[in-house]
């Protein structure tokens, strides 16, 4: 339950709620201890939903299409993929700034889940998911850096309710 995961001793947010009120539309609706007017992250929630959408689909292709044992090579090399580009991106997130290489690594990423349309056999579904693993692990470390030079200074009490925003939608 999404509720339980607010304690009352959060700064910033006071509660959250879910709600449907048309079929396959869900809203989330965060109650915040203080009024505010946010203009940044209108889509970053969304990157990140449509990301783990991305990534359990892929598990889902794998179970359907390969055996056992290749399955598990190919989930280790993404995986692997993602991991060591999570190191890469938070260093070029702070050598280059984290808008550029957010916008890479969204790049790579899409490139390598639009490729999984187009691809035969086992040579092409590595590439495709090790692609999508790459952009992964760039453009993470740089949304979330993104949040906190973002809602820095005078914006800095947005910062919690910003972050509980984006841990809700990846998960």
């Amino acid at each position: 339950d999404l509720a339980a995961k607010f304690h009352p001793h959060e700064p910033y947010t006071a509660g959250v709620g879910a709600g449907q009120n048309r079929p396959r539309v869900v809203r989330l609706v965060l109650d915040l201890k203080q009024s505010t007017a946010p203009q940044v992250f209108t889509l970053a929630p969304v990157v990140l939903a449509l990301e783990r959408y991305a990534f359990y689909s892929g598990r889902s292709l794998l179970a359907v299409g390969f055996a056992f044992a290749e399955a598990g090579r190919v989930y280790t090399a993404q995986s692997v993929a993602t991991i060591f580009f999570l190191l890469v991106g938070g260093a070029l997130a702070i050598a280059i700034g984290p808008g550029a290489t957010l916008v890479a690594g969204f790049v790579i990423a899409l490139i390598g889940q639009t490729l999984l349309a187009f691809v035969d056999g086992s040579t092409g579904f590595w590439t495709s998911l090790i692609l999508a693993g790459v952009g992964q692990g760039l453009f993470k470390p740089s949304l979330y850096a993104l949040a906190a030079i973002e809602l820095g200074g005078e914006r800095e009490p947005l910062r919690n309710a910003a972050f509980v925003v984006l841990y809700a939608a990846m998960n």
